[in-house]
């Protein structure tokens, strides 16, 4: 005899979706825009560095959570070298997630990812585990942008260089 499938075994990122969302209510989180029928998920987020707002992506077919944060100021093609250089090095040596920074339309955000392969997320989220996993994914995100926000801001907006930039971040938060 074999065992019903579970609904959400065919929809794996439904499973992250849901997950999330109840993550975020239940943590406090500012939900801003929740589309159930989209699976679209928006939070404004408000840090020691300033406010921006986060934005979830889930993969139809595959158990995939993109968790981004799109920073607040679209760069001016003049100054994409050295915000370029300044997402480089706060880049190097990052252990989860990175900035990804958009050359052509000068938009510049932080992804993380979970990516469960092969690995169906609904036993995972039954026990608890798929929570524990969001919720790193989530706070490694927003502690990272809040770290780095000032320096970005300060090489737009005041010209600073971008390797002072980062050290003064990296220094700031005792790494």
């Amino acid at each position: 005899m074999t065992a019903p499938s579970r609904p959400e075994a065919l929809d794996p990122g439904r499973v992250l979706y849901d997950t999330l969302v109840g993550f975020l209510r239940d943590d406090g989180w500012p939900v801003s825009v929740e589309d159930d029928a989209e699976r679209a998920v928006a939070v404004t987020v408000e840090g020691g560095s300033g406010r921006w707002v986060c934005v979830a992506q889930f993969a139809e077919d595959r158990p995939v959570l993109l968790f981004s944060s799109v920073i607040p100021a679209f760069v001016p093609a003049a100054l994409r070298a050295p915000v370029g250089e300044y997402l480089n090095r706060a880049n190097q040596g990052m252990l989860s997630g990175g900035f990804q920074f958009d050359l052509d339309e000068g938009e510049v955000r932080f992804v993380t990812a979970l990516d469960l392969g092969d690995v169906d997320p609904a036993p995972l989220a039954e026990s608890g585990a798929l929570r524990g996993l969001i919720r790193q994914l989530v706070y490694v995100n927003v502690a990272t942008v809040d770290r780095y926000l000032s320096g970005l801001m300060a090489v737009i907006h005041a010209g600073a260089d971008p390797a002072a930039a980062v050290a003064a971040a990296e220094a700031d938060q005792g790494t």
